[in-house]
């Protein structure tokens, strides 16, 4: 299971990766693919359970993200245990389509111990004005010169949205 903490497209926040080992095997990595669009430039491992401590990696592509958690003392986990591993600094993918996220465990030599395993679909949302709370986008919080003519749909602003 994936579970992002914010589910807006484009935003950075923190992934939950929680999967239960379908095989008994010393892992010594745990490589999660995120799909197109979803990204990091340095996540952060900010907390794990079930799996000893580690490092985690990044590798970025137009196809997605791989992050790779290497066990630095592997032992064996047996069948049945469920692994979470908490990460921050992801940034959304842009695509408001179905996303999931494929989690393969591995020995240290690279052997597959499972998976690959796709989570649970999960939906991104692009928010749009209904979802917007009223008086909440004020002057102080736009900088200066970032709304142009051109960000600005024809006949959607009329007087009576202007303030004096």
């Amino acid at each position: 299971m994936a579970v992002p903490a914010n589910d807006i497209v484009n935003i950075k926040t923190t992934y939950d990766i929680i999967f239960t080992t379908g095989s008994t095997g010393t892992i010594g990595k745990i490589v999660i693919n995120f799909g197109p669009g979803t990204g990091a430039i340095s996540p952060e491992l900010i907390e794990r359970s079930n799996i000893g401590s580690g490092s985690l990696t990044n590798i970025a592509t137009v196809l997605g993200s791989t992050m790779t958690y290497t066990v630095d003392n592997p032992v064996s986990v047996v069948a049945g245990t469920t692994i979470r591993l908490e990460i921050g600094q992801i940034f959304n993918s842009d695509i408001t389509s179905i996303s999931s996220v494929t989690v393969t465990t591995k020995t240290s030599s690279d052997t597959i111990i499972d998976g690959p395993t796709d989570s649970l679909g999960f939906q991104l949302k692009q928010i749009a004005g209904p979802e917007i709370e009223s008086n909440s986008i004020t002057t102080e919080k736009i900088a200066s010169s970032t709304i142009t003519d051109s960000d600005i749909k024809p006949q959607t602003v009329t007087g009576n949205k202007i303030a004096p």
